[in-house]
């Protein structure tokens, strides 16, 4: 309002405040960040936080056992190369022997089982010195002299296990022959298992658990096919 005349003065708009443009890593950003995670890292302060301190104590003893066996392995540990002949052990928890480690009358129903470069005869494999050592460690001795764990935990000797299953490797896998695969495809069929093989040309053995190799949609659509529409209950 005008102090002479009573009438209203326009108002003039104020300019925008100037932001400045920093990057995410900038030096100063950074250096307050880092120091900041470090502090936050503090028992004392994780402690207010029971969640969070539960986790921070997993995180430490997991880096521990991590670096243990990084220096000195432990006997008997399952080497990574064994995740497929697992989930193969762990659908066929019903065939193994009573008494045996995993087994169960009665276990979760499976839709299917998808095996990736996975060792299913662990005395050919053992023959044959897949990964070494990785067998005997596994097994905790010579398979030759431990048939009873030989016959729990080779998937080829638990046959049949009554639902489909898909085995995926890698035709320039040097770790796990496709021999694996096909001498455990031929002897399920026999049984009475529906059990197909997908070769992956151009993979070795790793890229079957890689989501960013050319390998990856053989993987996920082996998934898919077991999943499927559900059966109709019985």
């Amino acid at each position: 309002m005008s102090p002479r005349d009573g009438t209203h003065s326009p108002v003039q708009p104020s300019a925008p405040p100037r932001v400045r443009a920093v990057s995410a890593w900038d030096r100063g950003l950074v250096r307050t960040a880092l120091a900041d995670s470090v502090r936050k890292l503090d028992p004392r302060r994780m402690a207010r936080n029971p969640v969070m301190f539960v986790v921070e104590v997993g995180s430490v003893l997991t880096t521990l056992a991590w670096l243990r066996d990084l220096v000195a392995p432990v006997a008997g540990a399952a080497p990574a190369s064994f995740n497929g002949q697992l989930a193969l052990w762990l659908a066929a928890r019903h065939r193994q022997p009573p008494g045996a480690p995993g087994h169960a009358p009665a276990p979760l129903r499976l839709r299917g089982v998808v095996s990736l470069a996975g060792v299913t005869d662990l005395e050919a494999g053992a023959r044959g010195g897949i990964c070494g050592d990785a067998i005997p460690r596994l097994l905790g001795g010579d398979p030759a002299a431990l048939p009873q764990r030989v016959a729990s935990a080779s998937p080829i000797r638990l046959l049949p296990l009554g639902l489909p299953q898909r085995l995926v490797c890698g035709k320039r896998d040097s770790l796990v022959p496709i021999e694996q695969a096909r001498s455990y495809e031929a002897a399920a069929r026999e049984a009475g298992d529906a059990v197909r093989v997908d070769v992956v040309e151009t993979a070795g053995h790793f890229e079957l658990v890689d989501p960013a190799s050319g390998a990856w949609p053989t993987v996920r659509d082996a998934v898919s096919a077991l999943l499927g529409p559900a059966p109709k209950p019985r």
